[in-house]
């Protein structure tokens, strides 16, 4: 059951409501969800609800709430429009990790409170619903630092290098997976692989490697980050899908 940890006047301001704690309390009972702890203005919630990975965030608890008291009526629309720009797909990775779906979301306003959410939702989707990322992992990139189209190609260890994140130096995977704290904690996925999946851009510079790490190149988002490309990849596709909206609705 994902335990998150929220800002109780970022979601007031998502919701346009100011809430006691009794108040909050009972309203989170709509998402299944009780307070586990409060230090300032930090409130940890215990959500049970655990089929519903879109309420696992502030954004999405705000979303469900807005329904829930009769701000919002009926589904929530989304300014969605078909995607102009193309991901390909290298066919070598048909038997490493065969699905990924993408989406740019434009336009963003990034706050420290908005970084916090999506890299724990980032995390708890990934974990919790991707099963720790075997079914579905996720990665977000400054796109502004991007150039389009996008590939997702499959590489052998000698043919591919890139800083990972929060690293200095280029790395082989082999090497990432040996060295970087996230490789070691998720080479299982890729162990015995020929072909090590990356997302890379037409300037032929590297994103990530999913879903173990992203690049210190794109795969970083900053207060200056304007534009977001997400991916989601994995062994189902069902899954891979359901993050990536997931995240994208949260985004919205």
């Amino acid at each position: 059951m994902p335990t998150i940890d929220i800002s109780k006047k970022d979601l007031e301001s998502m919701l346009g409501k100011k809430f006691t704690m009794d108040e909050l309390a009972q309203a989170l009972l709509f998402v299944k969800g009780e307070i586990d702890g409060v230090s300032g203005d930090t409130i940890k919630v215990d959500v049970k609800e655990t089929l519903r990975p879109d309420v696992w965030s502030a954004e999405g608890i705000a979303r469900e709430l807005r329904a829930r008291t009769g701000k919002e009526n009926g589904p929530p629309q989304y300014d969605v429009a078909e995607a102009k720009i193309s991901c390909t797909i290298d066919a070598n990775l048909a038997t490493v990790r065969p699905f990924i779906a993408c989406a740019i979301v434009r336009n963003v306003k990034v706050t420290g409170d908005f970084l916090i959410q999506m890299i724990q939702l980032q995390e708890k989707v990934g974990t919790s619903f991707g099963r720790k990322r075997k079914e579905a992992g996720i990665g977000l990139y400054d796109f502004d630092r991007m150039r389009a189209p996008v590939f997702y190609r499959g590489y052998k260890d000698e043919e591919i290098e890139y800083v990972p994140l929060e690293w200095k130096v280029p790395m082989r995977p082999s090497e990432i997976l040996l060295q970087h704290p996230k490789g070691k904690e998720f080479a299982h996925l890729l162990k015995g692989v020929e072909y090590y999946p990356i997302v890379i851009d037409s300037a032929g510079v590297v994103a990530s490697m999913p879903p173990i790490i992203n690049s210190e190149a794109t795969g970083k988002i900053t207060e200056k980050t304007s534009n977001i490309f997400i991916e989601s990849t994995g062994y189902d596709w069902e899954k891979v899908n359901i993050a990536l909206k997931v995240i994208c609705m949260a985004l919205a």
